[in-house]
């Protein structure tokens, strides 16, 4: 959920980046803001540096797909799959971009299958239950789609309350805590609810 997810500090990145220039694993946090603020170009440009140092490093890899695929360079997807290293099979963001490809080349049972396997490996993946509730949906499997819309709803919800407590600065954020563990509760995560008191 790189793209609505938390900013990264780029100047620390850029501080690590100027003393090993090379180093994959700062470029790929420069890589992941660039796809939070949409520059896609340049976020390309930096999972691909990264992958060139550390070509085993899947979260470079998952960037590379996702800003290709958001920059609408779907004709270099197929280069990028045959480009992942073996381990990238276990990765959750993998299966969700090799998805969301499929859904916009019309192939959706494909697409679900990868969600699927996606949520196999990241039972909480947002986007992946929201995408595969919708893909049932639309392939008239209504029952079936019931608990990934609901998950996906509690994920959402979730997500807005830890925005509300990555902004609440230095208020007293109390309030906020109590109702995510309370949700965490209701999610059956409670050994994360438990380390949230």
């Amino acid at each position: 959920d790189v793209e609505n997810g938390m900013r990264y500090e780029t100047s620390l990145l850029e501080a690590c980046r100027r003393q090993v220039p090379g180093d994959p694993v700062a470029l790929l946090g420069l890589a992941v803001e660039a796809l939070r603020v949409h520059d896609y170009k340049q976020a390309v440009t930096l999972a691909r540096q990264s992958i060139s140092g550390r070509e085993d490093l899947v979260a470079a890899h998952a960037i590379l797909g996702r800003a290709l695929l958001r920059a609408g360079r779907r004709e270099e997807l197929p280069a990028w799959q045959a480009g992942l290293p073996n381990i990238a099979d276990e990765d959750p963001e993998v299966w969700a971009i090799r998805a969301d490809h499929l859904r916009r080349q019309q192939q959706p049972r494909a697409a679900a299958r990868c969600y699927w396997e996606a949520l196999k490996l990241h039972p909480d993946h947002r986007v992946a239950n929201y995408q595969l509730a919708e893909l049932l949906r639309d392939l008239e499997r209504d029952a079936d789609a019931v608990p990934f819309r609901r998950r996906s709803s509690q994920l959402q919800e979730l997500k807005e309350i830890d925005d509300l407590l990555v902004n609440a600065e230095g208020r007293n954020p109390i309030g906020l805590l109590q109702r995510k563990v309370r949700h965490l509760l209701e999610m059956g995560r409670a050994w994360e609810a438990w380390a949230w008191l």
